[in-house]
Parts: C-alpha cells; structure tokens; sequence
C-alpha cells in the first residue's frame, strides 16, 4: 500500500462568491473562449511566507488575511500583500490529536468562514479530536479582537468514528448556497475494508451538506437528495462514492464543485459537480477507482443509474506522483492566461495541472511541470480571488504567470438601460496593484482611475486594466437611457352623488399600472363605503426597463345629496279642519303621492280629497344632479263624534245615487231620529219617530258629494256613507 500524505487545504469559498469585487453575476462575453487556453502559460510561484508546521489549510475570511491551519491545532494569519509575519489566530492544541509522524493524517484538517462572517464573527473547523474521531464544531471571534478566535465558544456540531487513522478527509467549504459542505474519506486502512462509502448508513465516503445558518447546532437542508425519512439514506449525505476527498473547492463565479480525489494504488481523479446539479450522484469508489474497476464484487448500492465519472484522472508515475491536491478555479485579475482554470497538483511528485474547458462541453488539461520534489499540501485563495499553494514543510507561495496581462471582465449590476436622472455601476475586477482606464465612445474619461464607474448618459463604455504584465481591454457595454411614454389616467365620472351604487372604471394610459388612493378597489373606484367629499388618487407606472413614471394624480368628487323636507302636513286632519299651507324646501322640486288631488295653491285641503290615509312624496334634483326625496303621511277622519253600532241589518240602493236612496231593512225598525249631514255637520235631510221597514231619503237639491246618513235609537247610533254623484 501506498501511504497517502493527505495534508491538503480549504478554503471559504463562500466568502469569494460574496466579496465587492469578484464579479459573480455571469454577463455577455463573461467566460473566455477556449481559444484563450491555447498555449501552456508559465506559472511563478512567488514566496509570500515561510517558517510553518505542517500546513493543511489556507482560507480568507473576506479581508486581507491569509488564515494558515497547522496540523497541531494552531491556526495562524499572515497579510501577504504587507509581509511574512504572521499572528496567532486561535490554539486548540489540547483538543487535537497529536500526530504520531509525518505520515499520521490525523489533526486540525480544515476551517471555512461564515459566508456573513464580518457581521456573525461565526467559523468552523474539522479536526481529529484525542479519541481519532471527526469533530465539526463552530466557534466564534473574540469580542473586541478580530485577530483572536475564542476557543471558549466552542460548539460541537457533528462527531464522525474513524474506524482508522487515515482517509480523514478533512476539507470543509460553505458553497454558493450558504450551505456548508463537508468531505469525509472512506474511513481509511486500504480498499474501503467495510464498504463503507457506498454504505447508505454511514457518513464516511461520502460529501455532506448541512445547513448551519441557526443560532445553535444543524439542520437539514429540505433539498438534500436523500432529505426523505424513507429513502434508507443518510439525511446529510450530498454525494456518496468517494475516497478520500482531501480538498475539493467552489468555482467562485459559477458555484461548480471540485472534487481532488485521492486514490488507491493506480490513479488519481478530479471529478466535477455543475452548480445546478440537484446531489445524489455517486463518484463510484470502491467499485471504481477513476474510470477503472477496482472492485469487481462492490455492488453500486445509492442511484446506481447516477454514477459519475471523472474529468481528469492520471495514473501513479515516478513522474506523475501517487496522491491528488485539489486546489481552486483561479477568477483573480492579475494573470488573464490562467483565468477560469482549476488547479490541482501532486503530493509525491511536485508537478501542477490545471483544467478547463475544452469548448466541447467536456475538459481538457494542461500540465504545467514539477515545481518542488513534493509535499504540496493544500491551495488557498486570498479576497481577490490571486491563488496561493502550501508546502507541508511551511512555505506559502503565490502563483502567477508572466504570459499575458491582466483580464479586463464588465460588468454591470443593473440593466444598460438606464431611467432618466439614474445611473448604471460599471465594474470591472480589482486588485489594488491594477490600474483602470475608463472609456466612453473612444474617448477617456476624466478622473475615472477606480475599477467601478457609474454611467449616467448614453454611450459605448469599455474599461483598460493595467498590470505589470500588460494590459487588457473589456469588451464594450453601450448604455441607453429608456424612453419615458406619457402617463395618463382618468376615470369614468369626475363627479359622483353620495347615493352612488355602483364602482367607477379607472382608466390608466398605457395600460398595466397601478392605482392607489382611498376608495379604489381592483383598478375601480368604489364608493359604497365612502362619505360626500373630494378623493385624490394616483396611478403609477413602471416601464419594462423598470422606470418608475411619476405617478399621475387625479380626484374624484362625492357630492351630498340636498337636504330636502316637506313641512305643514300634519299627521292628522279632520274633514272640516281648514286647508294647511304646505312648504317644499327646496323649491323647484316635483311633488307626487296619493295626497297630491288635496293639494290647491299649495294648501292641503281635507274636505277635497276626503277620509283616508295619504302620502306625499318631495324629489328635488340641485345643480349637481344629485336628488334627494322627502316623504310625509297624513290620516283624514271624519271627526264628527259618530261611532259605529254592530247593526248591519239593512240596505242602502243604489249608492252612490244622483240623490234618491231607497234604505231597507231587513225587519220593522224603529228610530227615534233618522238624518243626513254634508261632511261639515250641516244637517241636510231627517225623520223622527221611524217605524217601518223601508225609507227614501232624498237629497237630491244638495251638491254632489259625501254624506252620512245617521240612524239613532236611544243610545246606538248607526252611520252609513252616501255618496251623491
């Protein structure tokens, strides 16, 4: 067997999807061609510090820190672009496994920054704790000392058995997500003697993720493949299949993952893992080691249909080495040959490949030559996204190349079609060695020196970024302003009465906007709810480069109705009561109702329209249209003092008459007095002493009307309307 120095790196690359100047949103032209690819670029590794023990890990937190993990539990910063000296973060040496040689895998393997760690102070580590096992735990910064992390404030998130010393894994990496991934090794001795990285119930061989965005402890994430209580999966496995994935790494623009595997006896792999990939694929160890089968007898186990190949793989040679070192994409702008290349290098050999694509849909690689005998331990980015390697025996380097200048990328972060009185920001990658030229149609514009430039006017801009190797040119980004339409809005009626039912359309040009004020319902007006009195509503207009149009105001008024009345009609009337003089407030009104046939010259007389009951009804319209009516009821009575007795024993015919009633009784009758009156008490006919069975009561001199015909008999009274026509 051979002995595989898994003494890699980590980085947060989270922290780089994040930071002011790496230029995440993928834009037109962003990516280089594969022409760009075409010559093997020189690389220099440039000495930015030395003097450390056993490096595993570089990482940045999003500043100008390079953070360096010593194998014994002691993580360590330096400031690459100021000096070599370095400062003691945090010390969790006690906690560590001491490392037996240099060949134990064992110890402080890996930490990743909180994507928000400049807010949250939040980082997390894997170690091999006293016992040999995983530990992921989180901690926090001190408060008050950016430079000291608090090793009181730990907090335990996962603990991983390690049935062996080695296949550790060890590398831990927030990814464009926010989620934090974690690579975990077979569990180590030779050829995965339990079986476990294709074992649905072991953590070990396999990538997890984890959500640790809570105040304490982790959850799930709901999108995890294997997140289903019944699928027989691990709820925190992402991938399974994998041997010993030492470093894997983000592409820092477009979220793809890499994966360095370290191999067996034969090969070494690089497999990748496209950011819209939904997990679950299965990278086939031990059935297979790179494309070769290494286990015959190993059944494929977790999607079998999903096994995944590797992008690059090469065979162990005396030349080639015997144990992968993943590294990063390189999106840093000082060095354009190198851009959107992945790094990975061997442990044993010295020698550095990169990878990118081959403008076919697959990969292709480059093989750059050895650099040192061996012991590269682990890669590391810096917050401008320039790439750093690490020698187990303490040397950081920073890679670079003298092919080609700087990379010139724009961007803008907001459509070039820009509102009036706004501006578009330009921006082009930044490191503070670069120099930056901006141009608009051709022509430099003045005093603008930084990477960023907002542009307020129409016109072709592009960008000239200057480095010591060169310069380069962005591609041109033309600008418009967007065309304001004139908005207008209006609804159906300006004016309205209080006592409208019914909603309003509202009328918006060009149409799609929004109305707002009070009373405006679903792009109506609906004045239901609504008192007498003026509305003021606007429409608002955004156009589809996203202009907001000054919205249009406009009113609407409920009028009050007019306060209509009908005064002088008393409830009650007599027949002989004297005519009542009626008012109609306003005037002008129309008057209508059974009461109207009593009304002369505005008076109300009872005697003409005679008993009953009647109502009047007052509509009047103002000059607004808006009408009110007024309603009043009054009762007419004879008022005489008659009171009707229960005889119904006789007949009267005909009635109405022209004045000859002929009355007969159904029996002899007698009666004391037998009269008629008019309807003011005037006696106009009578009889005393009645006896008989028949009468004629002749009234025919009187004026046509009403009568009562009044029959008396010691203490009844008996009355019977006449009416002479």
């Amino acid at each position: 067997m051979q002995l595989k120095h898994l003494l890699r790196s980590t980085i947060n690359i989270t922290r780089y999807f994040n930071m002011k100047n790496n230029f995440l949103s993928a834009i037109s032209g962003l990516l280089f061609s594969f022409s760009a690819f075409a010559q093997i670029p020189a690389l220099t590794l440039t000495e930015v510090g030395t003097g450390f023990t056993r490096v595993t890990t570089l990482a940045n937190c999003g500043d100008d820190r390079l953070f360096i993990l010593e194998k014994n539990g002691v993580i360590k910063f330096i400031r690459p672009y100021v000096g070599p000296a370095s400062t003691t973060f945090m010390d969790i040496n006690s906690r560590v496994v001491n490392p037996s040689g240099a060949s134990d895998e064992r110890g402080l393997l890996g930490i990743a920054f909180d994507p928000n760690y400049a807010t949250t102070g939040r980082f997390y580590v894997n170690y091999i704790n006293n016992a040999g096992n995983t530990v992921i735990a989180r901690f926090n910064v001190t408060a008050g000392n950016a430079n000291a992390g608090d090793v009181n404030s730990e907090e335990i998130l996962l603990t991983i058995t390690q049935p062996f010393s080695n296949h550790n894994g060890g590398c831990i990496q927030f990814g464009k997500d926010g989620f934090l991934y974690i690579g975990m090794g077979d569990g180590g001795s030779a050829g995965d003697p339990g079986n476990r990285s294709q074992n649905p119930q072991e953590l070990l061989g396999k990538m997890l993720r984890i959500d640790v965005s809570g105040a304490t402890g982790y959850t799930i994430p709901p999108s995890n493949p294997f997140a289903s209580s019944s699928d027989g999966v691990l709820d925190e496995i992402w991938a399974v299949g994998v041997r010993n994935p030492w470093r894997f790494s983000f592409d820092g623009l477009t979220g793809d993952m890499w994966i360095a595997d370290v191999g067996q006896n034969v090969y070494e792999e690089v497999n990748f893992q496209p950011f819209s990939s939904p997990g679950g694929e299965n990278y086939g160890w031990k059935r297979f080691e790179a494309n070769s089968v290494f286990s015959s007898g190993t059944t494929i186990t977790v999607n079998p249909g999903n096994v995944v190949y590797p992008v690059f793989n090469y065979a162990h040679t005396a030349s080639n080495g015997c144990s992968i070192t993943g590294g990063y994409v390189y999106r840093g702008f000082l060095n354009n040959s190198i851009y959107g290349r992945y790094f990975t290098t061997d442990y044993c050999s010295g020698r550095i490949w990169t990878i990118f694509p081959d403008g076919n849909g697959g990969f292709t690689n480059n093989d750059h030559g050895q650099f040192v005998i061996n012991q590269y331990s682990t890669f590391g980015l810096d917050m401008y996204g320039e790439q750093y390697i690490a020698e187990q025996g303490g040397r950081i380097s920073r890679i670079s190349t003298n092919t080609g200048g700087p990379t010139a990328l724009l961007s803008a972060d907001n459509s070039l079609s820009i509102c009036p009185g706004e501006n578009v920001k330009l921006s082009t990658g930044y490191h503070p060695s670069l120099t930056y030229t901006w141009y608009k149609d051709d022509v430099v514009i003045a005093n603008a020196d930084s990477n960023i430039f907002e542009a307020t006017e129409v016109g072709n801009y592009y960008v000239e970024v200057t480095g010591v190797n060169g310069s380069d040119t962005s591609d041109v980004l033309t600008v418009n302003i967007a065309v304001i339409p004139e908005v207008t809005a209006s609804s159906s009626f300006s004016e309205l009465c209080d006592d409208a039912a019914f909603a309003i359309p509202l009328n918006g040009s060009p149409a799609g906007g929004v109305f707002s004020g009070t009373g405006v319902v679903d792009n109506n007006f609906d004045p239901l709810s609504l008192n007498a009195g003026t509305y003021n509503l606007s429409y608002s207009f955004t156009t589809a480069d996203g202009c907001e149009v000054p919205p249009v105001d406009f009113s609407i008024v409920i009028n009050p109705l007019p306060n209509v009345g009908i005064s002088g009609l008393s409830p009650n009337f007599c027949l002989t009561s004297a005519p009542a003089a009626l008012n109609f407030i306003p005037a002008g009104g129309t008057v209508s109702g059974t009461g109207q046939a009593g009304i002369v010259n505005n008076e109300f007389n009872p005697s003409i329209i005679g008993e009953g009951t009647f109502n009047l009804s007052y509509t009047f319209a103002d000059a607004n249209g808006c009408a009110n009516v007024a309603s009043a009821t009054t009762l007419v009575e004879s008022c005489l003092g008659i009171s009707n007795s229960n005889e119904t024993n006789f007949t009267v015919l005909p009635n109405p008459s022209t004045g000859i009633f002929n009355i007969q009784f159904e029996n002899e009758m007698f009666y004391d007095n037998i009269e008629v009156i008019d309807v003011a008490g005037k006696l106009c006919w009578s009889k005393q002493n009645f006896n008989g069975s028949n009468l004629v009561v002749d009234i025919s001199q009187q004026a046509n009307g009403i009568y009562f015909l009044r029959l008396k008999k010691s203490e009844n009274e008996t009355v019977q309307k006449l009416i002479k026509q």
